[in-house]
């Protein structure tokens, strides 16, 4: 029996990301640090191995709940180098399935943190009722791609709020990247300084003396060291152990003319390209999107401080409050006054037995920050004066497409209420 009250609900699902208009979005991703622009930009430059799609439940004409979807195979033990490393890479050639699945990701690969959709002017009894259209939806999506296992990836405390834990029944978790932010609370650069340990100030002036050689060019027409921007950013790849998706070409040639406030700082020492910084500017933050350098020479004039304390005067320049440093040097970054907010991977694979190795082995398998953080807890949303009835599955009257059906790979699917 179909309670009648959801019959306005329906759910659509389409193979691209940017299925809303700027109002939509501005209402469903408040305050999520990438704008509809950005998304659209990475709908339109693509990445190698990766297919995105949305998933769009509907109130009569308005959306007020997307789950933003990714699809790719991944390595999940890649970013292991601890004790047993040779033995696990063993075991996963053994057992590809389990290492190498086929993943349908729920969030967002090119991002400060994984992030849903939701319009929180709606009833919380409404947002439970999309919810159960969306995880329906969501399994026969994963049945009609073959996909071996869902994770919702990089949600924080704030950001995986809105996920009804509850119904995520048999889904483990397991530590994912930080991401650093510095609130910028000072007057000037020495002001910040000051807050700096004696330790760190003393070490960045030591730094700086050697950076008298720098120039620095801000710009919105990259097009000239295009290529060089991009080699720098090939080694950083090259460099790290945990990149998740590399970016092609177009997506560094095209961003400052698709994106506002997208711009390139680049670094030269005389007339040579020695490193990048492609920022997002808005009014209320500065969002640092990818960081290059020359692995030799970079190290030589210490570019990554000198670009640090370059963004830092930047924002108090700007009265920009908030500077988004990224992830990864916890470390470094914290004794720059960074802070952090701490992230999980929620998972299940759809073999019960794999989910078994990798539920065991997530401990070992999840990121381990160079500082302590506290773990992120979801799905406070619902905790909070918590409705009556608990999350089941919900299908609508008329059945869900059958997950072999093709229609879940064309443009559009949608199944109503």
């Amino acid at each position: 029996m179909v309670d009648r009250k959801l019959n306005t609900l329906r759910v659509e699902v389409a193979c691209r990301l940017d299925v809303l208009t700027a109002l939509e979005w501005q209402r469903l991703f408040p305050g999520f640090p990438d704008s509809l622009e950005m998304i659209q930009h990475i709908q339109s430059a693509g990445m190698d191995r990766f297919s995105f799609h949305s998933l769009v439940v509907w109130d009569a004409d308005r959306p007020i709940l997307m789950l933003p979807l990714f699809e790719t195979r991944y390595a999940v033990h890649s970013g292991y180098q601890g004790p047993g490393s040779d033995w696990l890479n063993r075991l996963a050639d053994l057992l590809p399935q389990v290492f190498y699945p086929r993943v349908l990701g729920v969030g967002f690969v090119e991002g400060e943190w994984g992030q849903i959709g939701f319009d929180a002017t709606v009833p919380k009894a409404r947002l439970q009722a999309a919810w159960q259209l969306a995880l329906s939806t969501l399994y026969n999506l994963q049945r009609s791609l073959k996909s071996d296992l869902i994770a919702f990836v990089d949600f924080n405390q704030q950001s995986g709020a809105m996920i009804p834990m509850s119904a995520l029944k048999g889904y483990a978790t397991m530590a994912s990247n930080p991401c650093g932010v510095l609130p910028i609370r000072y007057a000037s650069l020495d002001h910040y300084l000051e807050r700096l340990s004696r330790g760190m100030r003393k070490n960045l002036r030591r730094k700086l003396k050697k950076t008298d050689r720098l120039q620095v060019v801000r710009t919105t027409e990259p097009q000239p060291w295009q290529d060089q921007i991009y080699a720098l950013y090939q080694k950083t790849v090259e460099r790290s152990d945990t990149i998740f998706g590399v970016q092609r070409p177009a997506y560094f040639e095209t961003i400052c003319q698709t994106v506002p406030g997208a711009e390139y700082t680049l670094y030269f020492l005389d007339e040579q390209l020695i490193g990048f910084n492609l920022l997002i500017r808005t009014v209320s933050q500065l969002v640092d999107k990818y960081f290059g350098m020359d692995p030799i020479i970079g190290r030589e004039y210490n570019l990554y401080f000198f670009s640090w304390l370059e963004n830092i005067q930047y924002c108090i320049r700007h009265q920009i409050p908030l500077y988004h440093a990224g992830p990864a040097a916890e470390g470094l970054k914290a004794k720059l006054a960074a802070e952090f907010i701490p992230a999980v991977i929620v998972f299940k694979h759809r073999n019960p037995l794999a989910q078994r190795v990798l539920q065991w082995l997530a401990p070992h398998l999840g990121y381990e920050p160079e500082i302590e953080l506290p773990v992120a807890r979801l799905g406070q949303f619902w905790e909070a004066n918590p409705i009556e009835s608990p999350f089941r599955p919900f299908v609508p009257e008329g059945g869900l497409p059958d997950p072999h059906d093709s229609a879940f790979t064309e443009e559009s699917t949608t199944v109503s209420a």
